[in-house]
């Protein structure tokens, strides 16, 4: 490792000297005189004190076009000179990041000394470029109430959603705190994150695109991404940009502070929740935020420093989950009195350094270094308190270096390396006494696990050899460069570079037991059998990504043509596994070239100025994009390296009724048979994988998925869409988008046909809550033969004839009016087709969601798939008092009933016993879990949410102090985030109880002095 290390040291500095650029934000127009003919040879000069230089010029080529790329985001004063005309001088111009701001002159025959000063709004409608993508700046940050995390942006763009599993998809007043789940938009995957154009991601982690929990404070500007990037971009969908804050001159600093106490919230909940049994809902039992941040020159004009502390958590007890009344013992019994509790806590310490080392040199170093710590109460609802774990995220780390050059007005060079820590731990519950003897159980009948942590990455914990029972570590570094080159002559801008990622990843899990128990109704079903303690590790030997960007504005269009060169690499080195219960230890071998994928991505688009004034533009694109998850290592090496395809969890029957009346075995909840037996003994069946303990059947890649050219998961993103400047710094959009998955893959067991696989049906209880009063056929199910059970040869092929498609539109407004009118939303809506139907073996249940997912119509008529979000900010005519608002509607919780069936249930429509048990008849205690309907055709109640903000403004001098008073929730609504989607019984049991509710109407105050 530490060779390995070294290798990536040594390639970073020889690297360092070439060039990269972070920012894509320009000024560009037409200079012409007053006949409009063209004026070539035009002296252009932008200032602002955003530039560490302060000014930056070009000269407009033989079209009279000019264009100054790679800004810093500020305000900017644009004068235009030519010998014999006047001096041209356009002041107010805001520039945002990832945006071209169409600034044009006129230049009359003059004396050379007159100048004419314009002062006008700054253009709303970027003409050349056909990324879609939100800016909002420090000052709307700091005016309207979002919580201050990467989910807190999901108020910001309509259609923008979070994880379908994770209650940070919604959010009143940072109440759930920080979630690593990457937001995902227009029915593409989830995004990454990045800071300050350096990608910061988890490539341990699938689900968790981002760990680097963001210090709001050393924010400058938030770049949400929605798609139809350059040809520079890793990934499309949804990726997030932090801009940071740099040091000047003058020493500037912020203290904040926001808190909200226990009982600040309200309890209250509808009668109609209370009905289906819901006592409560989501609590705050306290949130916090305080931070510092201080900046200014160690040398003026030459070295500048930024520095941020900031300390922020929340914890707040659960609707719908309860602690266990009955723990160290293999039962469940609620305790109404004590609700399960979820708790977050952050600390990060940031800083930056800007030395201007020459007049075109300026070299920038970034450190952010933070650690997290999660106590998961049950937050997801299908743990128990004693089920769940804490993850403590440690180290959390950025160390960024970064040189700057622009060569000439026409040339500009940018270098960056940097190295990404991500260490986690995680361990059962440590605010309970969970001890070595509690075994994890999971009672089917409530879809709830307890007892003990049994479910991170498949297996309790994860630690070192030799770490604690129950808990362990992922440790994982990165390290990052970055490179590019602009040309620009005005007309024609050219850009080149290239990215690389190389990093590590190791797996250590140190189980407290070896099985797990599954239960229906209190009695035994089956066990689950694992080959720990498990040890793996694995590396991305290379990721690399070559692009070369070209703009040419022909008259009113912009033609912006890229490609990106894609290759992923990765390995896993030889080590030795620990040996267990279940395996002795085993040397495992090195392998490469898992996966080794080399792909070839056009990124196409086309922007044109329809009346040439740069207010209005029509726009199209069509790209290739990366699947973000090509980049984790959960999803390529680590599936496929000898260490995964170890098959170390396997299932099988347990009848612990199997004895007669009398016999001590009977009902003593204990597995009387030999574990290591692997064929039926006592009260054991089969195991479910007889390659279990051994890499013989593991799961394995066919060579058309793990290697060669254009073979890796991708999509298709495209887009039409029409900016208009409705009034003076007041846009509106409205775009259509189109999202097609390609290389998708499935899974065929080799030892397997269609022939050996019978079909079965079951029927729906018979219920109101269920579609048509319910009793309908549920069919569309498959088990194996009994002669085939068992035997297991998984190969991960390309699932050829499987689709995955969304259409959608939006309808979008921006407006930043006079007075400080802030006003962005609109509407976003669209449906998705899935169809999985085309399997290997035999297609899955309800595999054709061409009319259901996302697009099923809600009671109200509203389509699932509209999102509205609206953003407000208003200064009232008292002095100093301000108002702002977010406003979202959206979807309810999908609902998605499944119910545990018996095997005598199945029997009759199979005609004989499920092939997991012991004999073809006779008695079995075998279950198997039916989904009832559709995926996301029953749908909670539409979701509205709506939080205000007013805030008094007090300025001493310099000095401003903003006092706020937050109202989150204001309307107190109780939508639930998270459902009871299991049917049991009696009667369906706990069915449609809410789990996890929407906190209710909250206050929160808080205060900040920037001085």
């Amino acid at each position: 490792m530490k060779r390995d290390r070294a290798r990536s040291v040594a390639m970073a500095l020889g690297f360092l000297m070439v060039p990269a650029v972070v920012w894509a934000q320009a000024i560009a127009g037409v200079v012409r005189d007053t006949t409009g003919a063209v004026l070539p040879g035009v002296t252009v000069e932008v200032a602002s004190p955003a530039l560490i230089e302060k000014v930056r010029t070009a000269v407009s080529d033989g079209q009279g076009v000019y264009q100054i790329t790679e800004l810093r985001p500020g305000a900017y004063v644009v004068t235009f000179t030519l010998p014999g005309f006047s001096t041209v001088r356009r002041e107010g111009i805001e520039l945002t990041t990832g945006f071209t701001a169409s600034v044009n002159a006129e230049l009359r025959i003059g004396a050379v000394s007159e100048t004419i000063t314009v002062t006008g709004a700054s253009p709303v409608v970027d003409t050349t470029n056909v990324r879609t993508q939100t800016v909002v700046g420090r000052a709307e940050l700091d005016s309207l109430p979002l919580a201050k995390s990467f989910m807190g942006y999901n108020s910001l763009v309509p259609g923008l959603k979070g994880g379908t599993t994770e209650p940070g998809s919604r959010d009143v007043g940072g109440l759930t705190g920080e979630s690593p789940v990457m937001p995902f938009i227009h029915g593409s995957d989830p995004g990454l994150a990045a800071m300050d154009g350096i990608k910061n991601m988890a490539i341990n982690a699938t689900a968790d695109r981002h760990r680097l929990f963001n210090n709001t404070l050393t924010v400058t500007e938030v770049v949400v991404e929605t798609g139809n990037g350059s040809a520079e971009a890793w990934s499309g969908g949804a990726n997030i940009n932090i801009i940071a804050k740099d040091g000047g001159n003058t020493f500037k600093g912020t203290v904040e502070s926001e808190y909200v106490g226990e009982g600040w919230d309200s309890g209250s909940i509808s009668d109609a929740l209370r009905a289906r049994g819901t006592k409560g809902r989501n609590r705050n039992q306290t949130t916090y935020d305080y931070g510092v941040s201080f900046g200014g020159p160690v040398k003026q004009d030459k070295l500048w420093f930024f520095l941020s502390p900031r300390w922020w958590g929340t914890k707040s007890s659960i609707a719908g989950l309860y602690y266990n009344k009955t723990p160290h013992t293999l039962f469940y019994a609620p305790d109404y009195d004590r609700n399960s509790v979820f708790e977050r806590i952050h600390q990060d310490y940031s800083g930056r350094f800007t030395w201007q080392a020459a007049p075109k040199h300026k070299i920038v170093f970034q450190t952010s270094n933070g650690w997290a710590s999660n106590v998961r109460g049950g937050e997801v609802g299908d743990n128990a308190p004693d089920g769940n774990y804490d993850i403590r995220y440690m180290p959390q780390g950025l160390q960024t270096l970064r040189w700057t050059n622009p060569a000439t007005n026409r040339l500009l060079f940018e270098g960056t390396i940097a190295l990404r820590e991500d260490g986690n731990n995680t361990t059962v519950n440590r605010q309970l006494d969970i001890r070595p003897t509690d075994r994890r159980v999971t009672e089917q009948s409530l879809a709830l696990s307890y007892g003990s942590h049994y479910g991170y990455t498949g297996i309790t914990g994860v630690g070192r050899p030799g770490g604690n029972p129950g808990s362990g570590q992922h440790p994982e570094e990165q390290w990052h460069i970055r490179a590019a080159a602009s040309y620009i002559t005005g007309s024609h801008a050219f850009k080149a570079g290239f990215n690389t990622m190389t990093g590590f990843f190791n797996t250590n899990s140190d189980p407290l037991l070896t099985e797990t128990y599954t239960f229906n109704n209190q009695s035994p079903v089956s066990l689950t059998q694992y080959a720990v303690p498990h040890y793996n590790e694995v590396q991305m030997n290379l990721v690399l990504g070559l692009f070369a960007q070209d703009q040419w504005t022909l008259g009113r269009m912009t033609l912006n043509m890229g490609v990106r060169y894609d290759s992923v690499n990765g390995g896993s080195p030889e080590f030795l596994r620990p040996g267990g219960f279940y395996l002795p230890p085993m040397v495992m071998p090195a392998a490469s070239n898992i996966p080794n994928w080399k792909d070839v991505r056009p990124r196409l688009g086309v922007a044109y100025d329809l009346f040439g004034n740069g207010k209005t533009a029509l726009k199209a694109s069509l790209g290739q994009y990366a699947h973000s998850s090509n980049f984790s290592l959960t999803n390529t090496a680590l599936r496929s390296s000898p260490g995964s395809s170890l098959v170390i969890a396997a299932s099988r029957t347990w009848n612990d009724r199997l004895y007669p009346e009398g016999d001590p075995r009977r009902g003593n909840y204990v597995p009387d048979c030999d574990l290591r037996n692997y064929e039926i003994n006592g009260e054991c069946g089969r195991i479910s994988n007889q390659n279990f303990g051994t890499s013989k059947g593991g799961t394995k890649f066919a060579d058309d998925v793990r290697e060669g050219w254009g073979v890796s998961p991708y999509i298709w993103e495209s887009h039409v869409e029409l900016q208009h400047e409705l009034a003076p710094r007041v846009g509106l959009t409205v775009g259509y988008f189109r999202t097609w998955w390609g290389n998708l893959t499935t899974t065929d067991n080799l030892l397997t046909e269609p022939a050996d696989y019978s079909q079965y049906c079951v029927t729906a209880p018979t219920d109101a809550r269920l579609p048509n009063g319910g009793g309908y056929q549920v069919c569309g199910l498959y088990d194996v033969s009994f002669a085939k059970f068992g035997q297991v040869d998984n190969l991960i092929v390309q699932a050829d004839g499987q689709r995955r498609v969304y259409n959608g539109f939006d309808v979008l407004l921006n407006a930043r009016m006079g007075r400080g009118i802030f006003l962005i939303g609109g509407v976003n809506t669209g449906t998705q087709e899935l169809n999985t139907c085309k399997a290997p073996d035999f297609p899955a249940q309800f595999c054709d969601r061409a009319s259901a997912t996302s697009e099923g119509l809600r009671a109200s008529g509203w389509p699932a798939g509209t999102d509205i979000k609206w953003n407000l900010i208003y200064p009232l005519p008292w002095q100093g008092i301000q108002t702002a608002l977010t406003y979202t509607n959206s979807a309810g919780q999908y609902q998605q009933p499944t119910r545990a069936y018996t095997n005598n249930e199945i029997a009759p429509s199979l005609g004989r016993n499920l092939a997991s048990c012991p004999a073809p008849t006779g008695a079995c205690s075998q279950t198997v879990l039916v989904l009832l309907t559709d995926q996301r055709t029953l749908y909670e109640k539409r979701s509205n949410q709506l939080d205000v903000r007013l805030s008094k403004i007090f300025r001493f001098g310099r000095s401003r102090l903003q006092a706020n008073l937050d109202a989150y929730n204001l309307t107190n609504t109780d939508d639930i985030l998270i459902v009871q989607n299991r049917y049991g019984s009696p009667n369906g049991g706990n069915y449609l109880q809410a789990l996890n509710t929407l906190p209710g109407r909250m206050v929160k105050i808080g205060l900040q002095l920037d001085f």
